[in-house]
């Protein structure tokens, strides 16, 4: 899966290329809420089960639609899913308004917040299946909004991509561990964990 990421405005929007997009239109108010009622239930679903083992027809009739208006939306299982990650990681970044990169902890709260609303499509993204896919799509989200740099041009001799790289797979293993330790401590203390590491590797490179 190839994602192309746009900044406008201080914000970043997220096309997802090589899923074969559907062609209706996504502000119709029908379609939007047959998205809504699939990502929920599949959300539902992902407590309970793992998802190699989730087919369409449990979710079809989780959802009471057809497989037509099932596969209008997504090619697959799979596909949902990702868009569903994708669109996680759009709306963490979307909480981060500065044009330099600083990561403060009040951001940090507001995103562990959302997180831990959201926890189990998050133990999903951080599952041994999602976490390197994950932790890319957070790497290339930085590395553009912040040095204008191709996803696709990344090279690990970058002295700049090395530390971004340092940087988000440390975070995310934070979050990692207070996700498996039930969401303990206080979310406030784990956001000035991750706020202190990242302010003192900003501090001394950038």
């Amino acid at each position: 899966m190839n994602i192309c990421y746009f900044i406008e405005q201080s914000s970043i929007k997220c096309i997802i290329i090589g899923m074969n997009e559907k062609t209706h239109n996504k502000n119709d108010l029908r379609y939007r809420f047959t998205e809504d009622l699939i990502k929920r239930a599949i959300a539902d679903i992902i407590s309970e089960k793992k998802t190699t083992k989730i087919s369409v027809a449990e979710l079809i009739q989780r959802c009471n639609i057809n497989r037509g208006t099932f596969y209008n939306h997504y090619n697959s299982i799979e596909d949902l899913i990702k868009v569903m990650c994708n669109d996680f990681v759009c709306e963490c970044f979307s909480k981060i308004k500065s044009e330099k990169i600083n990561i403060s902890t009040d951001i940090l709260i507001d995103v562990l917040s959302y997180i831990k609303r959201n926890r189990k499509l998050f133990e999903l993204m951080i599952s041994d299946d999602y976490r390197l896919q994950t932790t890319d799509q957070i790497i290339d989200f930085v590395l553009l909004k912040y040095f204008g740099k191709d996803s696709k041009k990344r090279s690990i001799s970058n002295d700049i991509e090395t530390i971004i790289i340092f940087m988000v797979n440390g975070s995310v293993s934070i979050a990692t561990e207070w996700a498996k330790n039930n969401y303990k401590p206080e979310l406030e203390l784990v956001a000035d964990k991750i706020a202190r590491l990242n302010q003192a590797v900003i501090l001394k490179y950038f």
